[in-house]
């Protein structure tokens, strides 16, 4: 988060333009219009995938080529990959047609938080997947979705809504559901997907209502995250992204040790100076024209004037490998039918990546 320079305080509403800060109004009516008939799912989502049975055929028309085409010697080529695809699932054996590779996803409000892997040319997969999923969604409904993986992109088989009403209050719903299209029918006939998934309240939750390790055991790992607990990590918490000298108050420490405020912009430019092997950027808003030291009352180093992107162009040219990761979350879009200015911003304009 980019906080003005010099003042040791944040704009109220503030975004970077040309390397300064403006301030700009946040559409709090986007907001609203976004939470309206929708309901706060805080918490965690457990979803078990289990398996569909009797979905389409989306690959009915190559199927139906392969048939006309396959006893033609010269035509038979192109049709190789998809015989060995149904091969796939036949041990060998005579193929006995091509059908959908289908996968189940896990929606909330348009965005995906969950998928399975790709069952190919089954047309009742079975996935057996269990998701345990932070959420923190406005919605109206939970959705299973299916879709075909195809080479030209994934086609909608069709899906299973639950109103969040009966999830909101950590109701189990379990069992075979009809899997339905976009106009509400059943996508084919006896089309199903089993599934059980219930939610847990955050303020149910153990891990937020007794911290971590507050089960007795002596343990400070913080459990089921993506990634493992590793050794070596160091976090620096900032009051503010920079601070002037003699702004602030002396805060005496104990044994007569005066508190050093940490100064965010100079402490992330030095460290992308002195980086000799990576440099890992991650966040919602880069904007690759600002500059990180803009405070002339101190020593600027060499390269210090630099703005974002030049500093990590620099840095690549040295050979140090950088890599930006920047927020791109479908709930925070801003186009013509859903405005959600305000939710993420991801408006500036991303890096170049070099390596």
């Amino acid at each position: 988060m980019s906080f003005g320079v010099g003042t040791g305080q944040p704009p109220a509403n503030g975004a970077v333009r040309d390397g300064n800060f403006t301030d700009v109004s946040l559409e709090s009516d986007s907001m609203r219009q976004m939470m309206t008939k929708k309901t706060l799912l805080h918490g965690t989502l457990n979803v078990w995938l289990h398996e569909a049975r009797r979905l389409p055929n989306m690959d009915l028309t190559s199927e139906r080529l392969r048939q006309c085409f396959s006893f033609l010697p010269s035509c038979k080529t192109p049709f190789v990959r998809m015989k060995n695809k149904a091969k796939e699932h036949t041990h060998g054996h005579r193929p006995k047609g091509i059908t959908s590779d289908p996968y189940a996803s896990v929606v909330l409000a348009g965005a995906r938080v969950a998928r399975t892997r790709v069952i190919s040319n089954n047309a009742s997969p079975t996935w057996d997947e269990h998701f345990k999923i932070p959420v923190a969604h406005y919605v109206d409904a939970v959705e299973i979705s299916i879709k075909d993986d195809d080479m030209l992109g994934a086609q909608y088989i069709g899906s299973v809504t639950i109103p969040v009403e009966q999830v909101i209050d950590g109701q189990v719903i379990e069992g075979w559901h009809d899997v339905l299209n976009s106009s509400g029918n059943i996508c084919h006939e006896g089309a199903q997907c089993r599934f059980k998934l219930f939610f847990t309240p955050v303020q149910n939750d153990p891990l937020f209502t007794q911290g971590v390790g507050g089960d007795g055991h002596d343990n400070h790992m913080v459990p089921d995250t993506y990634f493992p607990c590793r050794k070596g990590c160091d976090l620096t918490l900032y009051q503010d992204a920079h601070i002037v000298d003699g702004s602030f108050p002396e805060v005496m420490l104990e044994d007569g040790v005066k508190f050093q405020q940490h100064r965010c912009w100079e402490e992330l430019c030095t460290a992308i100076l002195d980086a000799h092997h990576m440099v890992y950027i991650a966040g919602w808003s880069i904007y690759h024209q600002v500059k990180l030291l803009r405070d002339t009352s101190r020593q600027i180093p060499e390269g210090g004037n630099f703005t974002l992107g030049e500093l990590l162009k620099r840095k690549s040219a040295e050979g140090v490998r950088v890599l930006v990761l920047a927020w791109d979350d479908k709930t925070s879009h801003n186009n013509i039918m859903i405005k959600n200015v305000g939710a993420l911003v991801t408006s500036h304009i991303p890096l170049q990546q070099k390596r």
